[in-house]
């Protein structure tokens, strides 16, 4: 199960929900209940399941089997389609058995969970790999089409009514030469839906105009001849308000489009997306990164992968692939929907060989922050020091307008993860300060960096919440452009009276409303892992949920880390970091190197992190040594490792890296600490703070120093 980010950025979120052989996957909501759930098509039984939100009581966006496997007798089913067949106002289900020449649907009878009964629209169609609905004669009901390739054929099954419903055979072809897909819109824009077929033998797309006429016949012209095509979409790409169509080739391992160039009889111009996507198999479209044009998303199968391609919104669009997964074995089908509630589009997929269904959580927003704060112990009072360093990107393209950065919301918490209020935070602080890094080096030089807002007298909120502003007028305001990025610094003088404040603390940012917005319109932004701009759902607490990090890894260490438990011995390592303010249990969870396996080593119960903290475990596979080693080793040629929800909360990734072949005794760290980028660090820190010093760089450091007595 793979979950989005409004940018696009997508997640593996653990979930397998497959059997053997996953061919497709499709998402609606099946119990009634608001959320969309999973109907998924393997080659021994479909299977229904069920979001856990809504009437389910639990999670969005956790699946659990309902325990209905659909299949039994639909061996080699190769589609799966959701539409309300019956006209009863819930989904039903459409299912294709190449095996045995078969259409079914499944009644969607009602009740929680629902219960479906077995019927069927055809058994004449030989070797069927399709079956879609859509309403293609205009009476307000839907129809069955389908693709099938031992007979070459297209045919659509027409709904006469009736308590089930019966279906009526029309062919539209026979020479479509081993027919793989079929998809239906209006390309000509004349109020009918068209047929568009892709048939793998003679390499042809085919649209087929629908006359109008009750029933409708269909006129066939060829499009494109493509070695091997395998699947059609379509959907208005270039935003000139006609439907395009999108089209895989296995043999030509091309993933493109083809451009409606608009009129009663529209012509249509070809254009490649992605010419290196050996056995692509399926592609769709939907607007991933909320940018307002439709991106890309395709299952290629010779590199198990997933990709989404990001278009540029250009009058005649490119596109920018972006790579999902490369663990879905023969990645077959892809499909996309809002499975977890939050307003962005999610990503799922099925793949053959390893029997997973899975989906992608879109977690992206407008812009993204790396926070990283500095615990008071290492800091000196009477004098500015940082407190915190942050950087702000701009998440869009070229065109967009800048992003403003508005207001830091934050809070300061003790040791415990407690929220101090205004006496306890005036009593430590003298002064907060606001700077822009000006020279771009990422570190803080009060004499040289840009200071934009200073507070003596600091006012929290009722919650205990402190808003820091930056500049809004004057020409002072603090504008990001697209794909560009700043770093700022919260800077702090800390009072020099001995104990009247907290001994330490530290300091939490939440993401809000307020935190960027459009320099223009002054339009409120999302930011990456956002789920709402309402403010008061960002709390702390919330913000707490997602701290866990695989931060640095060294997967050849040969001289660098000694083994503490075998000494001579040099281990693979890796870390976690606690991002949050409070000390976090790892008990119960897991650690693997394999996600389709993410049970491989669980954490034993007692170990915990400490807020802005870490823990260091050593793969070199011999749990016997202790609680900190893991029974698996890290690939220094590459590969994955995770780390990964408790068994109630059904395994759900909460971190996965993918990392490339390694080199000997460099690691490799997130840069800042708990952000989104990755680099090979100039110098390992096993369980300490990131940093990417290079010895000749000239940098900066603050004065520090120790008042007697006070520290």
């Amino acid at each position: 199960v793979l979950l989005g980010d409004g940018a696009g950025g997508l997640v593996d979120s653990g979930q397998r929900l497959g059997g053997f052989h996953g061919e497709d996957v499709g998402d609606l909501d099946l119990d009634g209940d608001t959320d969309l759930d999973a109907f998924v098509a393997n080659s021994t039984a479909d299977k229904v399941w069920l979001n856990q939100g809504g009437l389910q009581s639990g999670t969005p966006g956790v699946f659990a089997d309902s325990g209905q496997s659909l299949g039994t007798a639909t061996p080699q089913s190769r589609g799966v389609a959701l539409a309300d067949l019956d006209g009863d106002a819930d989904l039903d289900v459409l299912a294709s058995s190449t095996d045995n020449n078969t259409v079914f649907w499944f009644e969607n009878l009602g009740g929680t969970p629902p219960r479906f009964s077995r019927r069927i629209v055809t058994q004449e169609a030989l070797g069927v790999r399709a079956a879609l609905a859509a309403d293609l004669d205009n009476d307000g009901d839907l129809d069955v089409y389908s693709a099938s390739h031992g007979d070459n054929k297209v045919a659509w099954f027409e709904n006469v009514g009736g308590t089930p419903p019966g279906f009526v055979q029309h062919v539209v072809t026979t020479e479509a030469l081993y027919a793989r897909s079929v998809y239906a819109s209006d390309l000509d824009n004349d109020g009918d839906l068209d047929l568009i077929s892709a048939s793998q033998q003679d390499d042809l797309v085919r649209w087929y105009e629908n006359n109008g006429a009750q029933p409708p016949l269909f006129t066939a012209r060829t499009l494109l001849n493509a070695d091997g095509v395998q699947h059609v979409y379509a959907a208005d790409m270039d935003g000139d308000g006609d439907n395009d169509i999108l089209y895989a080739t296995e043999y030509q391992a091309s993933v493109g489009w083809l451009e409606n160039l608009g009129g009663p009889a529209p012509q249509f111009a070809q254009h490649f997306v992605d010419n290196d996507a050996p056995g692509a198999h399926a592609v769709i479209a939907a607007d991933l990164d909320h940018d307002g044009d439709m991106d890309l998303v395709a299952a290629i199968e010779a590199r198990n992968a997933v990709i989404w391609y990001e278009n540029n919104g250009q009058p005649l669009p490119g596109f920018t692939a972006h790579l999902m997964t490369d663990r879905a074995i023969n990645a077959h089908g892809v499909a996309v929907a809002d499975l977890d509630g939050d307003g962005d589009a999610d990503v799922l997929s099925a793949s053959r060989e390893d029997g997973v269904a899975g989906w992608f959580e879109n977690k992206g927003g407008q812009f993204a922050v790396g926070f990283e704060p500095t615990l008071t112990t290492s800091l000196a009072p009477g004098i500015p020091q940082q407190l915190a360093s942050l950087i702000v990107a701009h998440r869009g393209r070229p065109g967009d307008l800048p992003v403003e950065v508005g207001t830091l919301d934050l809070i300061f918490v003790d040791s415990l993860g407690r929220r101090l209020d205004t006496t306890a935070i005036n009593a430590a602080i003298e002064s907060l300060a606001l700077y822009r890094d000006s020279d771009g080096n990422n570190f803080f030089d009060p004499s040289v960096d840009a200071q934009l807002a200073a507070v003596s007298q600091l006012e929290l909120t009722s919650d205990n919440r402190l808003l820091l502003d930056f500049p809004a007028t004057g020409g002072n305001e603090q504008q990001i452009g697209p794909n560009q990025q700043a770093r700022f610094f919260v800077a702090v003088t800390l009072n020099g009276v001995c104990g009247t404040g907290p001994s330490s603390f530290s300091t939490v940012l939440l993401l809000t409303a307020r935190t960027a917005r459009t320099s223009l319109y002054q339009t409120p932004l999302l930011a990456d892992g956002m789920r709402s701009l309402a403010v008061e759902t960002n709390t702390g607490e919330e913000a707490d949920e997602n701290v866990l990090f695989i931060n640095e890894l060294m997967a050849d260490n040969n001289t660098i880390f000694e083994d503490p438990d075998e000494p001579g011995e040099f281990p693979d390592w890796f870390e976690i970091y606690n991002a949050g303010a409070k000390e976090v249990a790892l008990g119960g969870l897991y650690l693997s190197d394999d996600p389709s396996l993410p049970t491989q080593y669980r954490i034993p119960d007692g170990i915990t992190v400490p807020p802005f903290g870490f823990v260091l475990f050593i793969a070199d596979g011999d749990f016997a040594q202790g609680d900190l080693h893991v029974n698996f080793r890290l690939d220094r040629s590459g590969e994955s490792v995770g780390l990964f929800d408790t068994d109630a909360a059904q395994n759900r990734p909460i971190d996965i890296v993918v990392f490339d072949e390694q080199t000997a005794d460099v690691s490799i760290g997130r840069l800042p600490n708990g952000g989104a980028d990755w680099a090979a660090l100039t110098l390992a820190t096993p369980g300490e703070f990131n940093t990417n010093v290079v010895l000749n760089q000239q940098i900066y450091l603050p004065l520090l120093r120790t008042p007697g007595g006070c520290r």
